[in-house]
């Protein structure tokens, strides 16, 4: 209510009965201080609101008097379909009241906006019907600047100091939170007097739905009821950028269909722009009813079709606008890995319709990319030609029906790809991006465009708590000289191996002998325990300060992620081990298995081995490779992948190197601080690029 009304009763009418009351005292003195002009509404208003009331459920107020006192009062009424002049309304049967013996007054109808009064002459009154003739016009009496709404079912708790205080909200605007205390006051009174602001927290059922700083603006004792004045200072949610995501104006418009805890109902809009981050859109200034800080766990975006796509956000800000409306921002906190590419795909292509990141990639189309961008070379080819069939339909499923696993951004035209990075998720917390590769397409930069499409997919795909994304990996060669500038450079440029890190180890393809003989005695080769990962982290960082351990997730107990992969009918499961003598750790191992095909150099499908001491006296050969001929027996084949580090070990003890890989790893919650710096590393000299690495960078080579 205004201020006139809101220390005597909130008019409004409701269905549920246990919310207002049904007879309360009135004085007609409190709605005499109308803000603006006094407006007039016709007949055919009023009977349609009554109508609208009745059809509702709702209930209106009889302004009455006690004749032998004056005292007034207000009943609640429940009003009957009206067709003509005459209005009927039915008296509350819960009240020991004789309605008969009161004087009629006026109807009163708040409808969150405004007090509409609308006088009549009694036609017929009894203790249970009230009959009026209606008059030719209504006249509002008091108008908001900003409508309230009804609320119920929300739990309040008020935060001032060390001092907690439970209640209840029963309306809300933009401009003012109506809540009900609980027990003793004294503790508002003191906040109210101090004119020090107050932290917000409004819970529906267990939901966190708001949480934001106010000021006590105005405190009823009697009534136990105080308004709060929240603060409408934008959420600072993620650093401000150079380099921002841009917002797309979609035609057709899309709407965003918002469950508003506080009003239990859903609401739609148009949106203004929409990005991977957020949206925006619009509304009257006079009817707002979000505030920043308020969460919604139950939205969709819908497009042109009805195809929509469900998420969760929370308002972040409004700003006013021209002409009495005001534009309001959402962050979206959350949406599952399969709708959120949906979206990316329909943003990107809004920008670059060559740009895609489908459900469904023709993998005829793909493997033909491979081979003419040298992706697959001769040697990797070897490895793959004799279960080619496999490899065939392994990316077909990969790509076509595991969207909670993977995800693939192709730069095309019609049905010819020239670009492609796909990412998996490796690890309960971390996703790899791998197959990054490009071809010449005209003049456009498509290496240049794949990786900006990819670190755009990430910058918002790291956000979303259904992603898991706590870690990001990138495995190259170090002759490789795209990676190595544009991975290498982010990792100095950060400079912080806490952030981001590249390790180098070891790719050895070992042979198995045909008999495996037992360990020396005092040799032990177990699961690692609890104890035995943090000794692992220890032995690692020996030679590394940086987040490989970390990002294999060893210490995470969810199995959630390798049912997922048994549920799409892969394999995949990463198990750590330990071998120690006499009680003193010499080595550990960490067991992939994958598909093969999941990466084609098989380096989720291999043993890891991580020394503490590179020296091999400390770690001798043959013992070492008896353990791993104990662990790689359930790979079924004669060979097996090693990847040993640090990879100074194989030098040192006479071990063949095929190959070495570079494992790049960022801590991801640290891009939205640093993606500037990050998406700095694109910014090429072009004229350079085109001359020195046209046909190196990404994979570049010349069609055939």
């Amino acid at each position: 209510m205004s201020d006139v009304v809101s220390d005597t009763i909130t008019l409004r009418g409701a269905k549920d009965r246990g919310v207002l009351p049904l007879l309360v005292p009135f004085a007609r003195a409190h709605l005499k201080r109308p803000f603006g002009f006094p407006k007039k509404v016709s007949q055919r208003v009023i009977t349609n609101t009554l109508n609208h009331l009745h059809f509702t459920g709702a209930t209106i107020y009889a302004h009455m008097a006690f004749p032998s006192t004056g005292q007034e009062f207000l009943v609640s009424v429940q009003p009957e379909p009206c067709t003509g002049r005459i209005f009927s309304a039915r008296f509350p049967h819960s009240v020991s009241y004789d309605f008969s013996l009161f004087s009629f007054k006026e109807l009163l109808h708040d409808d969150g906006q405004y007090v509409l009064s609308i006088p009549g002459k009694v036609v017929d009154q009894t203790k249970d019907i009230l009959k009026i003739e209606l008059p030719p016009s209504g006249i509002v009496l008091n108008t908001r600047q900003a409508r309230r709404f009804q609320s119920s079912f929300i739990q309040a708790m008020l935060i001032w100091g060390s001092l907690n205080m439970p209640g209840a909200l029963e309306d809300f605007s933009s401009s003012g939170l109506r809540i009900k205390v609980s027990g003793n006051t004294e503790g508002i009174r003191a906040a109210f007097e101090s004119k020090e602001r107050i932290q917000i927290i409004l819970i529906k059922g267990s939901t966190l739905v708001y949480t934001g700083f106010g000021f006590i603006s105005r405190f009823s004792e009697k009534e136990g009821a105080i308004v709060v004045t929240p603060s409408l200072q934008p959420l600072t949610r993620y650093a401000q950028r150079r380099y921002r995501h841009q917002r797309i104006n979609i035609t057709p418009t899309p709407r965003v269909e918002l469950f508003h805890p506080l009003l239990n109902r859903t609401v739609s809009y148009d949106v203004i722009d929409l990005h991977t981050a957020g949206f925006s859109i619009k509304d009257r200034s006079d009817r707002l009813m979000f505030l920043p800080g308020m969460s919604f766990p139950n939205a969709s975006m819908v497009f042109s079709g009805e195809f929509s796509i469900r998420f969760s956000a929370q308002t972040v800000y409004s700003r006013d606008l021209r002409g009495g409306m005001t534009r309001l921002g959402f962050s979206i906190t959350d949406m599952d890995p399969a709708s959120y590419r949906r979206l990316f795909n329909i943003l990107t292509r809004a920008e670059d319709p060559h740009s895609l990141a489908l459900g469904k990639v023709s993998t005829e189309a793909l493997w033909q990319f491979f081979f003419r961008s040298g992706f697959v070379y001769p040697e990797k080819y070897l490895c793959i030609a004799r279960r080619k069939e496999h490899f065939q339909k392994m990316y077909d499923h990969l790509y076509n029906n595991c969207p909670e696993l993977f995800a693939s951004i192709t730069y095309q035209q019609n049905d010819e790809i020239y670009g492609h990075v796909s990412l998996f998720k490796a690890y309960p917390r971390t996703w790899w991006v791998q197959h990054l590769a490009a071809l010449p397409m005209g003049n456009r930069r498509t290496g240049l465009n794949v990786l900006n499409n990819i670190l755009n997919f990430l910058d918002g795909f790291h956000r979303m708590s259904s992603a898991g994304m706590d870690y990001l990996v990138f495995n190259y060669r170090p002759d490789n000289r795209f990676p190595n500038h544009f991975f290498g450079g982010v990792c100095r440029a950060l400079n912080d191996p806490r952030m981001c890190s590249v390790d180098i180890s070891a790719y050895v393809m070992h042979h198995l002998p045909e008999t495996i003989d037992p360990l020396p005695a005092g040799w032990e080769i177990r699961p690692c325990m609890h104890d035995d990962i943090g000794a692992l982290h220890g032995a690692y960082h020996n030679h590394s300060q940086g987040l490989f351990i970390e990002s294999l997730c060893l210490d995470d107990r969810d199995e959630s992620i390798w049912n997922t992969y048994r549920n799409h009918g892969l394999t995949r499961s990463c198990s750590a081990y330990v071998l120690d003598k006499d009680g003193d750790r010499k080595a550990f191992f960490v067991v992939e298995r994958s598909d093969q095909g999941l990466n084609l150099s098989d380096l989720l499908n291999s043993i890891r081995i991580f020394l503490p001491r590179k020296e091999p006296k400390s770690m001798p050969w043959d013992i070492l490779r008896t353990a791993i001929g104990h662990l790689a027996h359930e790979f079924g084949a004669p060979d097996v992948v090693l990847q040993v580090f640090p990879q100074d070990y194989c030098s040192a003890a006479g071990i063949p190197v095929k190959k070495r890989y570079c494992t790049w790893i960022a801590k991801t919650r640290y891009f939205d601080p640093h993606f500037d710096a990050i998406k700095e590393m694109t910014r090429f000299n072009h004229l350079k690029f085109l001359k020195s690495l046209a046909l190196d960078l990404l994979g570049l080579r010349r069609r055939p």
